[in-house]
């Protein structure tokens, strides 16, 4: 067999010669996780022909390849999503919960999604973004939960997010009896749980027909404890 000059020893260095000078190019990692799985594919394939004499179809082999790139993508997605959930193990004790609102009022968690370098004037956004659509449907007495302090509490040095924070006490002084909560990240749980969801997902958009089973884990822990108290 030919191995172009590279004998099956040096292929590991090779692999990571290949990986590095990827790095240098602004391609998505998917793209090199892809790959990496082709690789995989034809390596089982040619392993199939020689010991099993089974010659694999090219469409057959490119399906396989896919097939196991969307399905490590998909674990590898729940394995981050599962890492922010807290053990659900009787032992685990948060140093707050989150609470429910009083009576004759609505509690809405909110959080980001957001470029590191930029991490407050998302949520501002987010917050505006939630107030709006308060008052667009015609909610009040709703208590605005978020875990960003400066934004929840509208002081930022942040020049850019002047004008939002003149938009969302707008927004308060019309949406009836609504006002703003900061709280830390083990009572925004949830929400900061959903956001991340959507940071992993391409389109940024999430749509779900049926609820999945870390979030419904996530808001019995939440509501589990808040009325058991």
């Amino acid at each position: 067999m030919d191995f172009g000059g590279c004998y099956p020893t040096l292929w590991p260095k090779r692999w990571v010669d290949l990986t590095e000078k990827w790095n240098q190019f602004s391609c998505p990692t998917q793209c090199l996780s892809l790959a990496s799985f082709i690789c995989w594919t034809l390596w089982k394939c040619r392993n199939d022909l020689l010991f099993n004499h089974r010659r694999w179809d090219p469409f057959e082999a490119s399906q396989k390849a896919l097939t196991d790139f969307f399905e490590f993508q998909e674990i590898h997605r729940q394995s981050q999503l599962l890492s922010f959930l807290p053990s659900l193990s009787p032992t685990f004790q948060h140093p707050l919960k989150w609470s429910p609102p009083p009576m004759g009022f609505f509690k809405l968690n909110i959080d980001a999604a957001f470029n590191p370098a930029r991490p407050s004037q998302t949520e501002g956004l987010v917050l505006r973004e939630s107030l709006s659509l308060i008052h667009l449907w015609g909610y009040s007495n709703v208590i605005v939960e978020g875990d960003c302090q400066p934004v929840m509490k509208l002081k930022s040095s942040i020049e850019s997010l002047y004008v939002v924070f003149a938009d969302v006490s707008h927004l308060l002084s019309v949406c009836k009896g609504s006002s703003l909560a900061w709280a830390p990240r083990s009572v925004n749980g949830v929400a900061h749980l959903v956001s991340k969801s959507a940071s992993l997902v391409e389109s940024g958009d999430l749509e779900w027909s049926v609820w999945p089973k870390w979030l419904l884990d996530a808001l019995s822990l939440d509501c589990n404890f808040a009325f058991s108290q």
